[in-house]
């Protein structure tokens, strides 16, 4: 029996019961908790804000390339052709424009995606290299292409006429599509759209020196011609507007241009230039 607690007390002196923790020990240790605890919590407040920096830099780099991408940009100055003259403007992409009389144009090329996007006000024929989406847009419609030739007359969403020279072109008028081939127009006067019809390529290229070909065309679709090429309004008497117009006529001097068409249909005019108006009275 004895021998035994000995045993014991020989394997309990190997113990000893830890002693009281003193009040500053115990707060020392936990104010070592508290840094610890802080440290983590800093750690990951840093990580955090360098992952909402990280998120900050790519939103604001995918807002680049998406404006970049998407957006048309800033356009060009607005370059213009004056009365009775051809402006040719060459795009940065190598595409040409030739500004027919009285128009106006802008544009702006999408670094990025290569798109091209052109605001025409007027007359003009396009030649395209071949590239990235290539748009026209004008009052009333939209020309899309990627590269080909063709002629755009929009000084007005009531008188829209495209003609395709080489290639093919979409065109978008008043919500409606339609696709022409090489030598094919299409025109919408007054809310009319005409069938697709053909077109001499050589006919669409006079119009850069003023001249004008018509087949059976009503006279208030000449007289708008006449008023958008030169600058004025037109007012003629309603009994003319029932009168059709086909041939030739050259729009490059503003009095030849009213001395032939009066004669041929038989008919006297008046100009006012301070309002810039002309009149025309049936004979």
């Amino acid at each position: 029996m004895h021998s035994a607690m000995n045993k014991v007390e020989q394997t309990l002196q190997g113990y000893a019961v830890p002693s009281l923790q003193t009040r500053d020990q115990a707060w020392e240790m936990l104010e070592h908790k508290i840094q610890r605890n802080d440290y983590r919590v800093k750690t990951r407040v840093a990580r955090l804000n360098g992952f909402v920096g990280f998120a900050s830099a790519a939103a604001v780099f995918f807002a680049i390339l998406y404006l970049g991408m998407f957006s048309t940009g800033k356009y060009s100055p607005e370059i213009s052709a004056g009365i009775a003259r051809v402006e040719t403007v060459e795009l940065p992409d190598g595409s040409q424009v030739w500004l027919n009389s009285n128009s106006n144009l802008k544009y702006h090329v999408n670094k990025f995606t290569g798109e091209r996007n052109i605001v025409l006000d007027g007359d003009a024929l396009f030649d395209v290299e071949k590239g990235g989406k290539f748009l026209v847009n004008f009052s009333g419609g939209t020309v899309k292409v990627k590269g080909t030739e063709f002629y755009v007359s929009a000084y007005t969403a009531d008188m829209i006429q495209v003609d395709c020279i080489d290639g093919l072109v979409e065109v978008s008028l008043n919500g409606s599509e339609y696709r022409l081939g090489k030598n094919t127009g299409i025109k919408m006067y007054r809310g009319s759209v005409s069938k697709p019809y053909a077109v001499s390529a050589s006919e669409v290229n006079e119009r850069l020196d003023g001249i004008f070909y018509w087949n059976s065309v009503t006279l208030q679709e000449v007289f708008d011609r006449i008023g958008y090429r030169f600058g004025y309004s037109i007012h003629p008497d309603a009994s003319l507007l029932r009168r059709n117009f086909s041939g030739r006529l050259e729009l490059n001097d503003l009095q030849e241009c009213l001395m032939v068409v009066s004669t041929a249909m038989r008919m006297d005019y008046t100009i006012n230039e301070e309002n810039k108006q002309i009149t025309f009275h049936a004979n």
